[in-house]
């Protein structure tokens, strides 16, 4: 694999078929769910800080198998990357204030359709208790 530093890190596919990797990739579903290898692969090394006891990929009898371990314990299974949450917050951020301003708009047509009665119950009640004149202060 070819890192975004431009070292590349054979280690974890232990000599094993591109195929394999790429098949570990779509049955995780990290692209769909907007991951790429670098926040993976940083993820993972964070992960890998905080284990009792960390064992080098190249140790292991099956490093894939380690490294899809890894991943499984460091991203949630339905765990979205951060730029595909944030533009999913975003969306829903927008369709509620779409549906906010929406419901508001329906609600000054209430209120516009019932003018005539509020009016007449705003006359009434001038009507009916009407402004007494205030003391003067002397």
């Amino acid at each position: 694999m070819q890192l975004p530093d431009g070292r590349t890190d054979l280690q974890w596919v232990g000599g094993r078929h591109i195929g394999q990797v790429c098949s570990v990739i779509a049955r995780e579903r990290l692209v769909e769910r907007g991951w790429t290898v670098a926040q993976v692969l940083q993820l993972v090394d964070e992960h890998r800080k905080t284990l009792r006891v960390d064992v080098d990929p190249a140790e292991q009898r099956d490093p894939l198998a380690w490294l899809v371990w890894l991943i499984r314990r460091t991203i949630g299974q339905d765990q979205l990357s951060p730029s595909l949450q944030a533009q999913r917050d975003r969306d829903q951020a927008r369709a509620e204030n779409e549906s906010r301003r929406a419901e508001a708009a329906q609600r000054r047509q209430e209120i516009e359709a019932q003018r005539p009665e509020i009016d007449r119950i705003i006359a009434d009640m001038h009507r009916r208790f009407p402004r007494r004149p205030r003391p003067r202060r002397s």
